[in-house]
């Protein structure tokens, strides 16, 4: 890069500086493909496409996870392991060339898909303890991966595990988890 080139990218960084306001949460500078600077602002903002949630101070995965935890991600009696799928990104200000009344304009940058498991909660067990104890796993091949099979040696309800489940939105393999209520006789 020559330098005047350099001192472009430096006036068109300063320009920026200018025009977005200090309640911006500044966190960074990136630059764009074509050499534009972004201001990157501090946080991590999650979204399943139904909700956005307001920036997260750690890092990309928390952020992920903490919106799904905040969410209404439950699951019914029965129903095995699914996987939430929430986009992350940081927010960013680009400049806007209006001549003299230059302005910015927000952006998404730092783009990625996380992925966060949502497991079923274990049926009621031993009223003493309330957790399970389960017995020696049972397993079984399947589609490349195994079924494992678990049961409570107090209450006799089963978990399953199932190493090669299939992701519907994406068809990755993944493990699951699935509970099951003990069968009287």
């Amino acid at each position: 890069m020559s330098d005047q080139q350099r001192r472009i990218e430096d006036i068109r960084l300063v320009r920026l500086a200018r025009v977005v306001p200090f309640s911006f949460p500044f966190w960074g500078v990136q630059w764009s493909d074509d050499r534009e600077p972004i201001m990157v602002a501090e946080g991590w903002i999650a979204d399943d496409g139904w909700h956005e949630a307001e920036p997260f101070q750690g890092n990309r995965r928390e952020a992920a996870a903490q919106y799904v935890e905040d969410g209404d991600f439950r699951l019914v009696d029965g129903e095995a392991t699914t996987w939430i799928h929430v986009r992350t990104w940081r927010r960013g200000a680009v400049l806007l060339d209006g001549g003299p009344h230059d302005g910015y304009d927000e952006t998404q940058v730092d783009i990625e898909t996380v992925v966060v498991p949502v497991h079923p909660v274990a049926p009621y067990c031993d009223p003493d303890t309330r957790k399970h104890e389960w017995g020696t796993p049972v397993r079984k091949g399947h589609n490349g991966g195994m079924i494992i099979d678990e049961h409570c040696q107090h209450c006799g309800a089963m978990k399953q595990t199932n190493t090669a489940a299939v992701d519907m939105l994406n068809g990755e393999t993944r493990t699951s988890i699935q509970y099951f209520e003990a069968v009287e006789d």
